[in-house]
């Protein structure tokens, strides 16, 4: 009988455990793993003609210096999306900024929990030259953000290096020399000047 008494003591028991346990973790859920939202490019070009005519700046630039930017945060608080700005000095002006001038680019950094960035090259390196597309900030502020990952080139050996080589644009200028890609830039640029 005392045995029986006690089966039922700890059944009820385990019963009860579990009960709250159950509790316990509905009312406090597990944040989720992984992305909860995504980036994705705004723009996607489908030749160099349309991104060289579309964006506000072309440059060969050399990146001097890359730090902490601004952190954005959603409405409710729950998600942040950090910032890096890079400045470059421009080696050649060839639209919307001349030799010579510094330029600030803003870019999403490279953490974030809950947002994922598609890739857009990485961070910039202090020294290295790059050939950039970029567009003003919308919000008419004084840094360029970068059109997508079609408009950043990193200069290597004297030769134009794409972030994603089989891209359709970006193919056009992969591996081409540097003068030659700037040669590209610049023919796309009188077309543009003739079809308007």
């Amino acid at each position: 009988m005392v045995s029986r008494k006690l089966f039922w003591i700890g059944t009820l028991a385990v019963a009860v455990v579990g009960l709250l346990t159950g509790a316990l973790l509905a009312a406090h859920p597990s944040q989720p793993t992984g992305p909860r939202a995504k980036a994705a490019w705004k723009m996607i070009y489908p030749a160099p003609g349309p991104m060289v005519r579309d964006v506000d700046a072309i440059v060969l630039a050399r990146a001097v210096d890359i730090k902490p930017g601004r952190t954005a945060e959603s409405d409710n608080g729950e998600d942040s999306l950090r910032f890096e700005l890079a400045s470059f000095d421009v080696i050649r002006g060839l639209k919307g900024v001349e030799t010579g001038e510094r330029i600030t680019l803003e870019r999403a950094a490279e953490s974030g929990d809950s947002v994922f960035l598609d890739h857009d090259g990485g961070s910039f390196e202090a020294g290295q030259r790059y050939l950039l597309f970029l567009k003003h900030q919308e919000d008419g502020g004084p840094y360029f953000y970068q059109v997508n990952d079609q408009g950043r080139f990193r200069v290597a050996n004297d030769r134009l290096v794409a972030v994603q080589p089989g891209d359709r644009v970006a193919a056009q200028f992969h591996q081409r020399p540097v003068a030659e890609g700037l040669r590209l830039v610049r023919a796309n640029l009188r077309e543009g000047a003739r079809v308007r």
